[in-house]
């Protein structure tokens, strides 16, 4: 191979090489915002509540982009109010960078948005 080959090779490395962790990184995006979530704190009511203080109670499957991921999460309080944690995911420079949005949902709502998952619904109420 020649020295121009071997340049070649090595700026196609550096072309690419962003791209492929940026790949790589979208398979522990769930590690990802396991760990976001942990840090995050809720407005519940006037109130500021430790997401660590959350119930989880429904996790659907993220929603997987080319450089990013979308999930959200339903999740309930010691006190027996419910949330919508939503997370939008971007990688930046090969390192998922994580916001979150917080809504208040109705119980109706929320048993709503879990209806087709028979065994989470049945999990978290109890019915």
């Amino acid at each position: 191979m020649t020295a121009y080959g071997y340049i070649l090779g090595f700026a196609l490395f550096l072309v690419l090489a962003p791209v492929v962790f940026a790949f790589i990184s979208l398979d522990g995006n769930d590690d990802t915002l396991a760990r976001s979530f942990a840090d995050q704190t809720a407005s519940v009511g006037g109130q500021q509540l430790p997401a660590s203080k959350l119930e989880v109670i429904y996790r659907p499957p993220t929603m997987q982009e080319r450089y990013g991921c979308n999930a959200s999460w339903i999740c309930r309080t010691t006190d027996g109010a419910y949330l919508l944690a939503m997370a939008q995911g971007e990688v930046k420079r090969g390192v998922m960078v994580v916001t979150w949005t917080w809504r208040q949902l109705t119980e109706q709502r929320a048993r709503r948005a879990m209806v087709n998952d028979q065994q989470a619904y049945r999990a978290a109420f109890h019915d």
